[in-house]
């Protein structure tokens, strides 16, 4: 209900604002958020570009799947909210504990849903986003390689100097096992470089894309509403180069003195974002480090 609540009235805001043309606006503040703070979300972004190209359309027909499928238990629920079988004038919904609503409601779903449907929409939901976690993998494969191949580096020569150590502080039984805790540690810190490194060039690279988002929004924008004369809003010309790379330097320098991090209050407006890159970070390297 909430979904459909703020559905409805971001339909109502959007039709509002559209003779004020906000997709140019809506881009511009895209192409800042891109220019900004680009570097610290480069597998959701690179998730978000594999599904426009290879998967959106199919992850948007089985959604509306189960959208149908979300409407049609709806509107069965509303129905049996109305139920009064011992015609007492309360409704029967009202007079049972949670547990039991909760068990009510449940069975009154499986009963109201396409379960073939539902099965393929959800199956089909979960083979485009694996197929797009292999796609990043692919694309992130020579980041991870780099990782392992650093951290092997070093491991070589941390065997050397912290294996004695290790060795003095382990019980005897346990020493077995100093070397493979050393070659992990070693790894996890090589492919964190390597991701560093990564990070920067996406940092660049996002600072430049955004940038080139925001000048052609708020350009466009400005020379529509006769804001600037219109010969300005010219993507090859010097007014559009100079804010492109104005906003392109202020961004990437932004994202290098913050470390790729986000600083205090945009880490907690972005917070669900960085859940998402986490959470895509670990599909991404989970079993694909090279082995030994």
């Amino acid at each position: 209900p909430y979904a459909m609540q703020a559905y409805t009235l971001g339909m109502a805001a959007w039709t509002a604002l559209e003779p004020y043309h906000p997709e140019e606006l809506i881009e511009a503040l895209f192409g800042i958020f891109l220019a900004f703070f680009g570097g610290s979300y480069l597998v959701t972004l690179a998730a978000i570009e594999a599904y426009r190209l290879c998967g959106w359309n199919t992850t948007v027909k089985y959604l509306r799947i189960i959208w149908d499928d979300y409407r049609a238990v709806r509107a069965e629920s509303r129905k049996d909210d109305e139920v009064d079988a011992d015609n007492d004038g309360i409704a029967d919904v009202k007079q049972i504990s949670k547990h039991e609503l909760f068990t009510r409601k449940l069975k009154l779903a499986a009963k109201s849903c396409n379960p073939d449907k539902l099965s393929m929409a959800l199956g089909g939901l979960y083979t485009g986003f694996m197929g797009v976690v292999a796609t990043l993998r692919v694309q992130f494969a020579q980041t991870l390689t780099l990782g392992a191949v650093i951290g092997g580096t070093f491991s070589k020569y941390a065997q050397k100097v912290f294996g004695p150590v290790m060795d003095s502080i382990v019980p005897s039984e346990y020493a077995k096992w100093s070397p493979v805790i050393i070659d992990y540690i070693c790894r996890a810190i090589g492919v964190s470089i390597a991701w560093t490194v990564q990070r920067v060039i996406s940092a660049f690279y996002s600072a430049v894309r955004g940038a080139q988002l925001t000048s052609r929004g708020v350009l466009s924008y400005a020379a529509r509403h006769g804001y600037i004369p219109g010969h300005i809003y010219d993507e090859g010309g010097v007014h559009y180069a100079m804010l492109t790379f104005g906003i392109a330097g202020v961004g990437f320098v932004w994202q290098l003195s913050n470390f790729m991090q986000l600083p205090f209050p945009f880490n907690l407006i972005f917070f669900p974002i960085t859940v998402v890159e986490y959470f895509l970070q670990y599909f991404v390297a989970f079993d694909s480090l090279p082995q030994h």
